[in-house]
């Protein structure tokens, strides 16, 4: 848990006070009157069967059990975190986000070997504030386009190595130029249309570079991770498949050929 303090003049300070108090006692109203309506439902459908009408009452959805304090609290964060503000004319945005979903967090996933390897369970931690609960840490990495993974020494928690799922501009330029069609044997669907598909998965250690890359089609794609083929990356961009029958076969990166033309200007001819 964490605190926030607010500090400023008596009346909008008051004014807010006042409105998140307004929507608490509406939000406890509302889930009080639901819980009214269900349970008369439920005694008149107990009435109708011939069963106990006051058993029947304590089967509706339960009344919000926070205090007023509690909804004040998740009211103010939940109009804070959806009301966005334009910075150049200080209007609010409405882009429909809100809650967790709408913090835009910059995610560092900590991996220690023991985790990676199965044999611990070890908390997220808000990085450089405290531990936070796995579930929060899942709503704020599926909210950001890309998240880091750190791998850390298991002993001492130095950092051993830090990767990111997605890739850079340069990587991704040098893959379209390595492979400028998918790498299956034989397939020619060019590379704008194909994945860029890590060899090892990234989930089990499979780093994010050009040795561990390479362009497939979703066709060959989706037989790599879901039929028993299996994939070996070689130096130079080389790529092995193994079919399920053992047999071996060999994709090389085709050569690349850059040509500079003169510029015709400053041509001798």
């Amino acid at each position: 848990m964490s605190e926030l303090l607010l500090r400023g003049p008596a009346v909008p300070v008051h004014g807010i006070h006042d409105m998140i108090t307004h929507i608490a006692r509406d939000v406890l109203n509302t889930a009080h009157a639901a819980q009214t309506a269900d349970a008369a439902e439920a005694a008149d459908a107990a009435e109708v069967e011939g069963e106990d009408a006051a058993e029947a009452e304590g089967d509706g959805v339960p009344v919000d059990s926070r205090t007023l304090d509690q909804v004040r609290a998740d009211v103010l964060m939940e109009m804070v975190l959806t009301h966005r503000i334009d910075p150049q004319t200080g209007e609010g945005l409405g882009d429909g986000h809100g809650g967790l979903a709408s913090i835009r967090a910059t995610v560092n996933v900590t991996v220690p070997a023991l985790a990676l390897a199965g044999v611990t369970d070890d908390p997220a931690e808000l990085v450089g504030r405290t531990p936070i609960d796995l579930d929060t840490a899942r709503i704020l990495a599926a909210s950001v386009p890309g998240w880091e993974r750190v791998l850390a020494d298991p002993i001492t928690g130095g950092v051993l190595a830090v990767d990111r799922y997605t890739r850079s501009a340069d990587l991704t330029r040098h893959l379209r130029v390595r492979d400028p069609h998918c790498r299956f044997p034989g397939c020619r669907m060019p590379t704008h249309r194909c994945d860029m598909d890590h060899g090892e998965d990234f989930a089990l250690g499979g780093a994010t570079d050009h040795r561990n890359l390479c362009a497939l089609c979703r066709r060959h794609h989706t037989l790599k991770g879901e039929t028993p083929w299996r994939v070996k990356h070689h130096p130079g961009g080389v790529i092995e498949w193994i079919s399920p029958g053992g047999l071996h076969y060999t994709d090389t990166p085709p050569p690349v050929t850059i040509g500079f033309m003169p510029d015709l200007e400053d041509a001798p001819f």
